[in-house]
């Protein structure tokens, strides 16, 4: 199933929902068992329910 562009996130948009910088964003991505992103080329994209599920690990 191909997701749409709106179920992705960049990392600006994820730290902004998060009240975070994007360097944090980009820690949490390369922490092991982080937050998962998806890399094409250069561009780094977030699913949001990958970004819930982090959260809700997080928050335990």
């Amino acid at each position: 199933m191909i997701k749409s562009a709106e179920d992705f996130l960049t990392i600006a948009e994820v730290a902004e929902r998060c009240r975070v910088g994007e360097r944090t964003v980009r820690y949490w991505i390369a922490q092991p068992n982080g937050l998962r992103a998806i890399r094409i080329g250069r561009l780094v994209r977030i699913r949001q329910s990958d970004l819930h599920l982090f959260l809700r690990q997080r928050s335990r």
